[in-house]
């Protein structure tokens, strides 16, 4: 795919992405240690309440209590739908300790809880470069689209908005939604830049499955549909492949609808 002078150009970039994957690692656990409870030596939460939640749930799923569609703490005595049957955060903590016990048997839930956000944080980040990185390639050659990518990486990775959401201790929404927000436009660009129908109908559709995913992640998912809908309507009014433009849009919008309808009956509990 690229030629040797290319991939020479491309790895004088690799000891800079090397120092922005570490330094995104190193900010966002640099308050890990101030999370240990000096009275009792376990681990803790950020200064966030809905992380509190989502730590009760994996903690419930792991012991295969509560599990009801109701979760009677919240809104007592009436209850309100339990984010176990709505949200993936609770599963994606749990899954996170999972993997890390592997490593390390000493490693607790909450634990995985601290480090998940920037866990998830660097796989968002790997995907946003790579969406980036193909959206320039519409106009501008593979270096001048890896140099592009690499800076925006720089601003994605230490804006102030993001990086209060993402850092250890805080495992909100965003983190994990991220993933695939990103991964959402990535393939929505990659269909536009296939020729053959089935490769579009392929991007399309996985468009659409990580537009539904993250609809189980985080509400920020209708930015999603604002943004590429508006894109696809410009085109149609501009009439720029319409065709194209049919095959992507179309498996994209019944995909990404039809996994939230899943959720829209359990979350209506």
């Amino acid at each position: 795919y690229f030629n040797k002078t290319t991939n020479k150009k491309i790895l004088m970039f690799l000891p800079l992405m090397i120092w922005l994957l570490t330094a995104t690692i190193l900010i966002r656990t640099s308050n890990i240690p101030s999370l240990k409870n000096a009275a009792t030596g376990d681990w803790e939460l950020g200064p966030d309440l809905d992380p509190y939640l989502f730590l009760r749930n994996a903690l419930e799923i792991s012991e295969n209590k509560n599990m009801g569609k109701l979760d009677m703490m919240r809104y007592s005595p009436i209850g309100a739908s339990s984010y176990i049957h709505n949200s993936l955060m609770p599963w994606a903590i749990l899954g996170v300790y999972e993997i890390v016990k592997i490593f390390s048997s000493n490693v607790s839930i909450t634990y995985a809880a601290i480090i998940a956000p920037v866990i998830f944080f660097v796989l968002s980040l790997v995907s946003f470069f790579f969406f980036v990185y193909v959206l320039f390639s519409f106009k501008f050659s593979k270096e001048k689209s890896f140099l592009g990518a690499t800076i925006a990486s720089f601003f994605y990775s230490f804006v102030p908005a993001m990086l209060h959401r993402t850092i250890a201790g805080i495992p909100e929404l965003e983190s994990l939604g991220m993933i695939s927000f990103w991964m959402s436009f990535l393939f929505f660009a990659l269909a536009w830049k296939q020729e053959k129908i089935a490769k579009q109908v392929l991007f399309g559709t996985l468009a659409g499955l990580f537009t539904g995913i993250m609809a189980w992640s985080w509400g920020g998912y209708r930015y999603i549909y604002m943004i590429l809908a508006f894109a696809t309507l410009l085109a149609f009014l501009f009439n720029i492949k319409p065709k194209k433009n049919l095959m992507i849009f179309a498996p994209f919008t019944i995909v990404g609808i039809l996994i939230e309808m899943i959720k829209t009956p359990i979350s209506s509990i």
